[in-house]
């Protein structure tokens, strides 16, 4: 009898652990809702190749999420074997977003590159991989360092 029991209450528990531990994991998958994730693209130190990094996106950013996107993407790569876009302290000086075109300006910071950091034209490509990857409904965009366009 003792042997029978075993038998039936063992895979019970089993079972009961199992499927708790599912509509636990429902449950809080409910309650903390889909939170999207966002890549980030950079070059590596170690090689002319294009990394990519992904980070969770912030819920609800108070400045907007694109802007949040390119201020996180200026603070640079999480990872240390990949190079900043621009120089440290390049911030966004306006961001216009105008149907499916976006007028991006960034400080003059941007313009003082190092051995650490991107070129300017190859920072300025990646930036705007970066933001048509993440954000589709952009198709054209339009950059400008120090209030001159990125391309003189």
């Amino acid at each position: 009898m003792k042997t029978e029991f075993k038998k039936k209450f063992l895979p019970n528990i089993a079972l009961g652990f199992f499927f708790g531990s599912m509509l636990f994991s429902v449950c809080m998958y409910l309650i903390s809702g889909i939170q999207p994730y966002r890549v980030y693209y950079f070059r590596s130190f170690d090689s002319d190749s294009v990394f990519s990094e992904t980070r969770r996106a912030v819920a609800k950013p108070e400045s907007g999420e694109l802007e949040y996107y390119i201020d996180d993407i200026l603070l640079g790569p999480i990872t240390n074997r990949y190079k900043p876009l621009f120089a440290p302290g390049t911030s966004v000086e306006f961001c216009i977003k105008k149907g499916k075109e976006l007028h991006l300006g960034l400080t003059a910071q941007a313009l003082k590159p190092d051995s650490e950091t991107c070129s300017i034209p190859d920072g300025v490509e990646l930036l705007k991989k970066n933001i048509v990857s993440n954000f589709t409904n952009i198709k054209k965009i339009h950059i400008y360092i120090g209030g001159r366009p990125a391309g003189e």
